[in-house]
């Protein structure tokens, strides 16, 4: 291939690229740009601290799906590419879009290969504290995304941990891209002052909000089932409706793209569905002598998960609730499976155009939300059980 048309192919890949994580970086500005005055009228009193708690979730949820669906394709051009590069056959493995790598070891690994196609270097610091906040946030980040108790519910860690977090993620994808398009002789930012970190990430911050967890949890009353259903489950609840409305903007201080407000909407839908689940097995394995709680359990071909998923809640409610049967026909019900594959498009997308959601994803997501409000959350009424 030519050095012309290899610059053309080049040109073309971080196009690719840059189209994506432009996409998911504007959603985590529109959701920065909301969390900043919800925490002005948290400290008014005018919300309650679960409420700013679901703003800062759904930032997070947004930078999370920003640097991993950035990794993902970024993955992709590697693998692609990987005969220009000489990758050991370890380095191929971590680098093939389908391997599960902690994040914090992924991006530098995945920016700085990124970087050497274009004959570039990323400046990538891994060695700064600012570096351990991120890393920080990737080690809570299953504990939000996939709720087992209260304390998952409302995580005082992303307080401390998301701005420096998420700024650390936006200079380094800044710096490895500014790279690239030198060495293509363009000049984005090249001849501008590099930014510096704003937010700082410290230890003593971390404790303070842990020392606060601590403080608010004494109030509760641990080891009680209805406790748990009131702040873990019911909370689940109201963030997707907290989600609905954020969409529509009636809940806003500012006013979120109506796309960026869809992918939320997805992302907190299925930590509602998945966390309920997870939640529900662990209450049947303390109180009702029921299976440990395993990965499998949401994990494989949808159709599969959607029937493990109902048969847990059905045995929660047959348990703990009145019991009924929940309804396995409907728009609603079939929705689950494009629905899911619909998040793990956004999770993981291959260009651009995998993150466009309109009219046809928005009626399959609130059908999926209608069915789960209309035959879920009865499993969890505790009023009518013996």
């Amino acid at each position: 291939m030519s050095d012309r048309s290899q610059k053309e192919t080049d040109i073309e890949l971080l196009g690719r690229v840059a189209h994506v994580a432009t996409t998911l970086q504007h959603d985590v500005l529109a959701f920065s740009l909301e969390a900043r005055p919800q925490v002005v009228r948290f400290q008014a009193g005018e919300i309650s601290l679960e409420d700013v708690c679901f703003w800062h979730k759904a930032l997070a949820g947004a930078f999370f799906t920003f640097a991993e669906g950035l990794c993902f394709v970024l993955r992709e051009a590697i693998t692609e590419n990987a005969h220009r590069l000489e990758l050991s056959q370890k380095l191929r493995r971590q680098l093939a879009p389908e391997s599960r790598v902690e994040l914090e070891r992924l991006v530098p690994i995945a920016l700085r290969h990124f970087a050497r196609l274009f004959n570039a270097e990323a400046a990538v610091d891994t060695s700064t504290e600012d570096f351990r906040g991120f890393r920080a946030l990737t080690e809570a980040r299953e504990a939000f995304a996939h709720p087992k108790n209260h304390a998952e519910v409302c995580p005082f860690n992303l307080f401390p941990t998301l701005s420096p977090a998420c700024e650390w993620f936006f200079l380094a994808w800044r710096s490895t891209l500014v790279a690239c398009t030198s060495s293509l002789g363009h000049t984005l930012g090249a001849n501008s002052e590099a930014p510096v970190q704003r937010r700082q990430f410290t230890d003593a911050r971390l404790k303070a909000f842990a020392n606060r967890r601590v403080e608010f949890d004494a109030e509760r009353n641990s080891g009680d089932i209805l406790e748990d259903l009131k702040d873990v489950i019911f909370p689940l609840m109201r963030d997707t409706l907290r989600a609905i409305e954020a969409m529509r903007n009636s809940n806003t201080a500012t006013a979120l793209p109506a796309t960026c407000g869809l992918r939320n909407l997805v992302r907190v839908l299925f930590s509602q569905i998945e966390g309920t689940t997870l939640i529900a097995a662990d209450l049947l394995h303390r109180f009702a002598s029921g299976e440990p709680v395993e990965k499998k359990l949401l994990i494989g071909d949808s159709a599969e998960v959607r029937e493990r998923i109902v048969a847990t809640l059905d045995a929660f409610s047959e348990r703990f609730a009145s019991p009924r049967k929940i309804q396995r026909i409907g728009v609603g019900w079939e929705a689950f499976v494009p629905a899911r594959a619909l998040r793990n498009r956004l999770t993981h997308p291959h260009s651009g155009r995998d993150l466009i959601v309109g009219p046809e994803e928005l009626e399959i997501v609130l059908s999926l939300a209608s069915w789960w409000r209309t035959e879920i959350h009865p499993c969890f009424d505790t009023r009518g059980a013996e």
